[in-house]
């Protein structure tokens, strides 16, 4: 049975993707990368699901409210616009391959900014282009 359809993979084997729930944008993509996650690797939940007794011990709900977090199989945590290469890279080709090529050193920076850029205006970006999501 799909994620969707309420079974997720087991946590273990799995990233655990949290993000925006009320923002439209953020669920739109959420929605592409569960449809393009063939090898059923990402459990991807709206972080106001979450009990924060449910978090990694250094993930507040404060930090999700800014941030994509995704806690990897080993119990890790990548935030902002690594989280966002960490989806990537379980996706299969040519997904995969921006992540590699965001894990270079001379394109994380520049991510990590237009990530903040983003993530300040997301609920503007989900008005704009309708897809709901807040204020």
């Amino acid at each position: 049975m799909p994620e969707s359809a309420g079974t997720p993979p087991p946590t273990g084997a799995a990233r655990r993707v949290l993000y925006d729930g009320e923002c439209g944008v953020c669920r739109a993509l959420a929605a592409q990368a569960r449809r393009r996650d063939t090898g059923r690797r990402l459990v991807l939940l709206p972080y106001q699901t979450q009990r924060s007794s449910d978090l990694a011990p250094n993930v507040s709900t404060k930090d999700l409210e800014d941030a994509l977090h995704v806690i990897l199989e080993d119990g890790s945590v990548r935030r902002r616009a690594e989280a966002v290469v960490a989806v990537l890279d379980v996706l299969p080709p040519p997904w995969n391959w921006l992540a590699r090529l965001g894990s270079w050193r001379p394109f994380r920076s520049v991510a990590d900014v237009l990530y903040g850029q983003f993530a300040r205006h997301r609920r503007l970006v989900s008005r704009l282009l309708r897809l709901g999501g807040g204020p």
